[in-house]
């Protein structure tokens, strides 16, 4: 078995393929994780990627998979429920996530990690 491990994206990568393939990793280690797609423009916000998170990919405008917050569409996840996950369908393998002191300024992205790990910890 081997780490995962990435920066920005590419910890956003070494999550999908630990959430797809559990086995195949011991751990992983992500800095800077881009696990939050923002594209405001075209009404589409969602956590990334969402295999990770225990969600399905999100549709544009499918008003029975999202809800309207703010005027821009967000995934509700696992039909609702964010306190459980299906551990078989999620990231559930030990993970340090690192953050730096820059990408703590952008919220979302930050707020993102950090539900990440709060699903690990529950």
């Amino acid at each position: 078995r081997v780490i995962a491990s990435g920066f920005s994206y590419g910890s956003t990568t070494s999550a999908l393929a630990a959430t797809l393939e559990p086995s195949a990793f011991q751990c992983a280690v992500m800095l800077d994780g881009w696990f939050h797609v923002d594209y405001n423009s075209q009404g589409v916000e969602y956590d990334f990627p969402p295999e990770a998170f225990g969600d399905v990919w999100p549709k544009k405008r499918e008003k029975d998979a999202r809800s309207q917050k703010d005027g821009v569409s967000t995934m509700n996840r696992n039909n609702g429920s964010r306190e459980e996950c299906n551990k078989r369908s999620c990231l559930n393998i030990p993970c340090v996530f690192i953050n730096s002191e820059q990408f703590h300024g952008y919220k979302k992205l930050y707020r993102a990690t950090v539900r990440l790990a709060d699903q690990l910890n529950n």
